[in-house]
């Protein structure tokens, strides 16, 4: 299991520790890029263009995961890496949980309850940084869930 908190209240920023391992994750503001540390060891994830929808984790110029959404509408992703394809998508329409799934990964990413950021990963897993990718990516999608929730008010 893997605890994911939120590094403050209002915070986008996450701390991930599982298994003797930690990584902290962030995001570019106001891009969808950012930031994984894991284990001390810097990556970026950049999305490849304004308007696309595909991701990479990036360790110095070498592509460690890509991602790539299916359709602008869903909650359901693509990563490749070196270890093969997963899939990475919603639970249900109505919940933020996630399910990666693939050749050597089985994982939820469950929130705590409804109104926390805070969340656990469960589930087998080989490859931690695939967790803490998949994890940046499910984050991604509570963000501009949040973010969209709070421009749509009432004038």
């Amino acid at each position: 299991m893997i605890d994911c908190m939120p590094l403050g209240i209002c915070s986008w920023d996450f701390e991930l520790r599982g298994g003797g391992r930690e990584a902290r994750l962030g995001y570019g503001w106001p891009t969808e890029s950012g930031w994984i540390n894991i284990d001390g060891h810097s990556h970026e994830v950049r999305k490849r263009s304004f308007l696309g929808g595909e991701w990479q984790m990036l360790d110095g110029d070498r592509v460690v995961f890509e991602a790539s959404k299916r359709n602008p509408f869903t909650r359901c992703f693509d990563l490749r890496g070196s270890s093969g394809g997963y899939v990475l998508e919603a639970d249900s329409f109505a919940c933020r949980n996630m399910t990666l799934s693939g050749s050597d990964a089985a994982m939820t990413i469950e929130t705590a309850h409804l109104f926390t950021r805070r969340a656990t990963i469960r589930g087998r897993m080989l490859d931690f940084d695939l967790a803490v990718f998949a994890f940046w990516l499910a984050a991604l999608t509570w963000r501009r869930a949040a973010n969209n929730s709070s421009s749509s008010g009432a004038t």
